[in-house]
């Protein structure tokens, strides 16, 4: 229905059958999900911030919509799949399932990009577009236990495949784009805009593209001295195969990733641990609307955490370390003057070749707890994030050194849910996030602002009978706070999404 958004409205629906059988050692369950989504008035989002020669104008109140209401997106997706659970003997199990998903994203947008200025913005040229989406999914584990001598053994074996088709037509029109003032009446600017999109398709898709991934891991849990120390040594075989069906351009890549972790338990409620894992990462496919289709190499990421858990009672802590690396790579604008075209000319680069790397290190600490006989249930979360990119290429296939775009710095987040003593069934509950600056471009010049958010909510469980009804409400943006939610895209994309405003639910859930 209508949202708290001028010109934005959204109908979902979905629908979902489950069949199960659960024998003494075999258990198969089959679900069937269909879902879909149409909006009105969506994808409102600045797009190419990282371009501005000045900072994003100031986020527009909640209800304002940067993007017509003649804007129109529809999701459709029908999922299928088998699961089965078998006891094959005493200490070990066999699980396993296969499932198709056809998925479709059709209607028409536009992407609204950001002018030099900051401080106006383009609406961007619609166009309508199909986009669907083939994916097989299978895979089949075996896990079990046994020991050798004072060593216990948790060993496991998994083969996984994934094969996903990708195809997009697009309309044979494009709207004209107009420059929009958000300092002026905005609806009164996008009613005036071109809106004839007319009917017509292009013949030929703009993207047609498999990904075939195969995967083969294995790994085994030694535990020694009663499981007080634990070493898990593993890893995973990967295959990947991409093809751009309308270039017949292929890209391939298999490795084995390896996986190591320990953990040190010197009494049940603390544990010390470390780990270390590498994954082959299928590249993404870029898809915007400017018609061009890159493909990059697969990309070998590598992630590295050690952390500590305590329990001290009615408190649980957790605090983490990590690391992730994954290299870029070029997009593949031949310009004149890029360094790109550049590196291509000297015969050292291609289009999709992988090029500089994005780290990003962080420290995550976490704390929940069970108060007054389990009534009083705080929680409270901060992780401090630095991305960092080194002779990266950004967009314009230029290498850049700086920070990564959009990335808070800081996140923190606390919440609370009270069982209340004096109406029985009745719980409030309330949460504050903090989402600190971040850049808009990689040399830090222009931040996007800091914000906090409060939502606050109450939920009342009663007996109907022998069914159970639970009403819950809440409140979204308690203080209708105008913020600017920030996201990040390939190579140093910086995008933005205006904040919903002050949103009322109210939901109720009868079970029976």
């Amino acid at each position: 229905g209508d949202t708290p958004r001028h010109g934005y409205s959204e109908d979902n629906k979905e629908f979902a059958l489950n069949a199960d059988y659960r024998g003494e050692k075999v258990r198969v369950a089959f679900d069937s999900i269909y879902a879909k989504r149409k909006t009105n008035g969506g994808r409102a989002r600045m797009q190419d911030i990282q371009n501005a020669n000045g900072r994003l104008f100031d986020a527009p109140e909640g209800k304002v919509n940067l993007a017509p209401s003649w804007q129109a997106q529809n999701t459709r997706g029908q999922t299928n799949m088998l699961t089965f659970e078998w006891d094959a003997f005493e200490n070990a199990q066999i699980t396993g399932g296969i499932g198709y998903n056809n998925a479709r994203y059709y209607g028409n947008f536009a992407s609204p990009t950001v002018t030099s200025s900051g401080l106006t913005y383009n609406s961007g040229r619609a166009r309508l577009t199909d986009q669907r989406f083939k994916t097989l999914s299978m895979n089949l584990t075996a896990r079990g236990e046994f020991e050798t001598g004072p060593v216990s053994h948790n060993w496991s074996t998994a083969f996984d495949r994934i094969d996903r088709k990708r195809t997009t037509y697009q309309g044979a029109r494009q709207t004209r784009s107009s420059v929009i003032d958000p300092s002026i009446d905005i609806p009164t600017q996008l009613a005036k805009l071109d809106s004839n999109l007319g009917s017509a398709w292009n013949p030929t898709p703009s993207l047609d593209t498999v990904i075939k991934v195969n995967s083969l891991a294995v790994s085994d849990t030694l535990g020694f001295a009663d499981n007080k120390y634990r070493l898990t040594l593993g890893g995973r075989f990967q295959a990947v195969e991409q093809k751009n069906k309308l270039n017949g351009r292929k890209a391939d890549a298999s490795r084995f990733s390896p996986m190591l972790m320990a953990a040190w338990v010197p009494q049940p409620d603390l544990v010390v641990y470390g780990n270390y894992m590498e994954d082959l990462e299928p590249s993404d496919i870029r898809t915007d609307d400017d018609g061009h289709v890159t493909m990059a190499d697969p990309r070998v990421s590598r992630q590295f955490e050690v952390g500590v858990r305590k329990n001290w009672g009615d408190f649980v802590t957790t605090l983490n370390a990590f690391q992730i690396k994954r290299p870029g790579y070029w997009r593949g604008n031949t310009t004149s003057g890029t360094d790109f075209a550049a590196r291509k000319n000297a015969g050292l680069a291609y289009s999709g070749s992988e090029q500089g790397m994005e780290r990003s290190r962080g420290i995550e600490f976490n704390t929940y707890a069970n108060l007054l006989n389990k009534t009083l249930r705080p929680t409270f979360g901060l992780m401090y994030l630095q991305s960092t990119v080194k002779d990266y290429p950004n967009f314009a296939d230029n290498l850049v050194n700086g920070v990564q775009v959009a990335n808070p710095r800081v996140i923190a987040k606390a919440g609370v849910e009270w069982d209340t003593p004096f109406a029985k069934g009745l719980t409030l509950n309330g949460n504050v996030s903090y989402f600190g600056k971040s850049y808009q471009d990689t040399q830090k010049q222009y931040a996007f602002p800091s914000y906090t958010l409060v939502d606050i909510g109450a939920r009342y469980k009663t007996k109907l009978g022998k069914n159970t009804l639970t009403v819950s409400s809440s409140v979204e943006n308690l203080f209708n706070k105008n913020y600017w939610q920030v996201q990040r895209g390939q190579y140093d994309r910086s995008f933005a999404v205006v904040g919903m405003p002050r949103t009322y639910w109210l939901k109720a859930e009868l079970d029976f």
